[in-house]
């Protein structure tokens, strides 16, 4: 079990018992959690956002931590657990070189449907996608936010 922690190294001082994965999973999730939403910010239309809720402990404001072993996200003034149903996307399709990425939205938007309707709530990326596939992710989740579905 060991060899999933981080080795004793300057990281593992901050992040002390962390699983590697848990870590990394976390930073993926507080990153679309509060950074992905302004990216649309650079396109030509302005939508409105809901910024999640924010548990504020002294200095420290937080919408996510992990609890001994498991997330939990900060919803309707408490803590609720994250169980973290998650799905590899590798892009290679067949016949196609892996780095050639799907140029059709189409293809992204059912892959996206396919997965929703595994009742995944993670995805995991290997590498960064066309931007196509980010636009897909978006209407998404904004189509699957009235169903509060939302990938993560």
């Amino acid at each position: 079990m060991d060899k999933f922690f981080l080795p004793k190294s300057d990281f593992h001082n901050y992040v002390p018992g962390i699983p590697v994965y848990a870590a990394f999973l976390l930073i993926f999730l507080l990153f679309f959690t509060l950074f992905a939403p302004f990216l649309n910010g650079c396109t030509s239309r302005q939508q409105a956002y809901s910024l999640p809720e924010i548990a504020v402990t002294g200095d420290t404001r937080l919408v996510a931590r992990t609890k001994e072993r498991f997330f939990e996200i900060y919803h309707d003034s408490q803590w609720n657990p994250l169980i973290v149903k998650g799905i590899n996307i590798g892009t290679a399709l067949p016949g196609k070189h892996f780095t050639q990425f799907p140029m059709d939205k189409d293809i992204y938007q059912s892959w996206l449907e396919q997965i929703a309707d595994l009742n995944a709530n993670t995805i995991r990326l290997y590498t960064l996608l066309d931007p196509l596939f980010y636009q897909a992710f978006h209407e998404h989740n904004r189509s699957a936010e009235l169903r509060e579905e939302v990938l993560s």
